[in-house]
């Protein structure tokens, strides 16, 4: 689950349930170009040869080519110095003023110079585009103020809950899904949560009781 689709099929493991990096780079380059305008692409990795964030920026690079769009660079930024992450992207775009006309994705932003570096970031130069991979509280807040455009969820929750009754359904019938991959993203996240849905996740996910309460009174002669 979560990372390793390539490594999962050279195993031959039944299934990999995750996300696609490739596919879902491809897609975010896809999902900003339809969200903003920008002539030249760059993707911040803060561990570039990690293949899961490599394979992020090349989905994205090849979204850019494909949409026409000039992708200049990966950025390599510290992972725990938001000093450094500003300071290499700002090298890297190599351009003052407002950023008008440049597109950025984060390849991944749980980590601690990510959110910070990127708010500071957008009040030196407003105008850039930016997506980014991962959600939390942080994400929420960029997105409801403006500073990116979106965030992507790959659901950890439904990672950890869909070989339950996957790898059931192949214990007892032999039989197996015909997809690989079971993707649970990329989920594009464009707001934060209503209260139900906060509650919901807080609660994870409850469906239904244990033993539900049955009302035979109900079933008539």
């Amino acid at each position: 689950i979560n990372a390793g689709y390539g490594d999962s099929k050279k195993m031959g493991l039944i299934h990999h349930i995750g996300m696609v990096e490739r596919s879902a780079g491809y897609a975010a380059g896809n999902k900003m170009a339809s969200m903003g305008t920008f002539n030249k692409a760059f993707c911040i990795n803060h561990a570039p040869g990690l293949e899961g964030l490599d394979s992020r920026c090349k989905g994205f690079e090849e979204a850019m080519a494909d949409l026409g769009i000039q992708y200049v660079a990966e950025i390599a930024v510290p992972e725990d110095n938001v000093v450094g992450f500003i300071s290499a992207v700002e090298e890297s775009v190599q351009e003052e003023g407002d950023w008008d006309g440049i597109g950025m994705l984060l390849g991944a932003s749980n980590h601690p110079s990510a959110m910070p570096g990127t708010t500071e970031l957008k009040e030196r130069h407003e105008k850039f585009a930016i997506g980014s991979f991962d959600i939390n509280d942080l994400h929420y807040q960029a997105i409801d103020n403006g500073n990116i455009l979106f965030s992507i969820d790959q659901q950890p929750y439904l990672q950890g809950y869909l070989p339950i009754p996957i790898l059931t359904h192949a214990a007892t019938t032999k039989q197996f899904l015909l997809n690989h991959a079971i993707a649970t993203g990329p989920a594009f996240i464009l707001g934060s949560p209503g209260q139900a849905e906060s509650i919901c996740a807080a609660e994870s996910y409850p469906v239904c009781p244990e033993h539900p309460i049955e009302d035979y009174n109900s079933i008539n002669d």
